[in-house]
């Protein structure tokens, strides 16, 4: 995946109020893929992807959150 992908992660996050490290051991991975996902240099596999939104829905400010959420433009098989 080519850097600066479009992706909707940091507005999740940041909405979502969690602080990178939580998420980044919720989710299993080291606080700076977190960086990475949000600035599009990586793309978090389709695990860690769910994981993603699942731990994002949690939050009282997030309604919805699913694959085509955070990545708009990556189709997804």
């Amino acid at each position: 995946m080519s850097k600066n992908v479009d992706n909707n992660i940091k507005e999740y996050i940041d909405r979502s109020g969690y602080r990178t490290n939580y998420l980044a051991k919720q989710v299993g991975c080291h606080p700076s893929d977190i960086s990475h996902y949000i600035s599009g240099d990586r793309v978090p596999n389709r695990e860690r992807l769910n994981r993603l939104c699942s731990i994002l829905k949690t939050s009282p400010s997030v309604k919805k959150c699913n694959l085509k959420d955070l990545y708009p433009n990556i189709r997804f098989t």
